[in-house]
C-alpha cells in the first residue's frame, strides 16, 4: 500500500513539474501576428481586424508599429515647393521697338505699320520713357491730314505723355486681368525703372494658352 502511495504522488510531482515548464515556454513565445484566432484560443494579433471580430487585438510586441500608406498620406505637404507664378519678364517682347520725341509724326506711324504693332513707347536720347504713341494717337493724326490737308508734326505733340507700365516680375495673370479692365493694348514692361520690353494683348494671350496646355 505504501509502495502504491509512494507511485501516486511521483506521478502527481512529475505531472506538475511538466506544466511548469510548458507554462514557461508559453510565457517567453511572443503574441502571434496573424488571424485573430490567436494562439489556443487567445486573443491574438490582426493588423487588418480593425477591431472587427469583437476581440481585443494586440500587436507582437517585439514589432515596431508601421505606418500604413494610402492614397491620403501622398497628398502634398507643406514642404514641397508651389509652383512660381509666370512672369511677364518671360512672355514681354524684346528688343524694345521705340521712338523718339523729336521725330516726325510721319516716320513714326510708318516705324508701327512695317513692325506691325499697335504702339511704341517713346524715349529720349539719354534712354527715359517719357511717353506712349499708339495707334490711336496716330489715327487722329491720319484724321486731321484728312479735314485739313496737312501732314506732320513731330511725336511730343501727339504722344500720351501719362504712361501706365508694368514691373517685370509681375504676374502674368495678374496682367491678364489688368488688361481686362483697361483699354490699353500693349504695356512697356519696367525693370528697376529701366525699360526693358513690351507686352501685349496677344503675348498675353499667349502665355496664357501654352500655360494651360502644359497643365493639362
Amino acid at each position: 500500500m505504501s509502495g502504491m502511495m509512494l507511485f501516486l504522488a511521483s506521478f502527481v510531482v512529475l505531472m506538475l513539474a511538466v506544466g511548469l515548464m510548458a507554462i514557461g515556454v508559453l510565457a517567453r513565445r511572443p503574441a502571434i501576428t496573424g488571424s485573430c484566432g490567436g494562439l489556443g484560443g487567445v486573443p491574438g494579433v490582426s493588423p487588418d481586424c480593425g477591431g472587427a471580430c469583437g476581440r481585443t487585438c494586440l500587436r507582437q510586441r517585439d514589432e515596431p508599429s508601421i505606418p500604413q500608406h494610402g492614397p491620403a498620406s501622398r497628398r502634398r505637404t507643406g514642404g514641397e515647393p508651389m509652383p512660381v507664378p509666370a512672369a511677364v519678364k518671360d512672355y514681354m517682347s524684346r528688343p524694345v521697338v521705340t521712338v523718339n520725341p523729336d521725330m516726325d509724326i510721319l516716320e513714326a506711324m510708318k516705324v508701327l505699320l512695317e513692325r506691325r504693332i499697335s504702339g511704341a513707347p517713346v524715349v529720349d536720347r539719354l534712354g527715359n520713357l517719357v511717353g506712349m504713341l499708339s495707334e490711336k494717337d496716330c489715327m487722329r493724326v491720319a484724321l486731321d491730314a484728312g479735314y485739313h490737308g496737312q501732314w506732320g508734326g513731330r511725336v511730343a505733340e501727339y504722344m500720351h505723355p501719362e504712361v501706365e507700365t508694368v514691373d517685370a516680375d509681375a504676374s502674368i495673370f495678374d496682367l491678364a486681368s489688368r488688361f481686362l479692365r483697361r483699354e490699353y493694348r500693349r504695356y512697356p514692361v519696367i525693370k528697376d525703372n529701366r525699360l526693358v520690353g513690351q507686352i501685349s494683348r496677344r503675348d498675353v494671350l499667349q502665355a496664357l494658352t501654352a500655360l494651360s496646355e502644359e497643365r493639362t
